[in-house]
């Protein structure tokens, strides 16, 4: 029941700071379930104590484990460090905790046939030369 005390009072800790520097409604309420979900997986530990340590193996587990995309680790990322920040008034090294790059994919470019396909399927001569101009400039 402590414990129980001490992470209700923490997230709502939380949540008073980000209102309070006028986070929008929409980020104070994904900072917020990311960080009941980050103290809900160390429930047995104070939450002051849990190490940088720890930390970076709770996004190792978001990786592997629940298979988080490279924006919600971020997301996770910044809701963990902002939680330390406001509640514990301590700083988490980024060193600890690197930030995930997003792949980048080449964009998708049709082939010859694909290309007169839909040269061929438009009727239309006002959206015919649309999209011989759109084909042309290469966009």
């Amino acid at each position: 029941m402590k414990q129980r005390n001490l992470f209700m009072t923490c997230i709502e800790n939380f949540t008073n700071e980000m209102i309070s520097v006028s986070y929008s409604e929409p980020t104070i309420k994904s900072y917020r379930l990311l960080a009941q979900s980050f103290l809900r997986h160390h429930k047995d530990i104070d939450p002051g104590s849990i190490t940088d340590v720890q930390i970076k193996e709770y996004i190792v587990y978001l990786v592997e484990e629940k298979r988080y995309s490279v924006s919600s680790q971020n997301n996770a990322i910044n809701a963990i460090r902002l939680f330390y920040r406001f509640v514990f008034n301590r700083e988490i090294e980024d060193f600890f905790l690197p930030r995930p790059f997003r792949a980048k994919t080449n964009p998708k470019v049709l082939n010859e046939p694909e290309v007169a396909l839909i040269l061929k399927t438009v009727t239309d001569l006002r959206d015919k030369c649309m999209v011989f101009l759109v084909y042309s400039a290469g966009l």
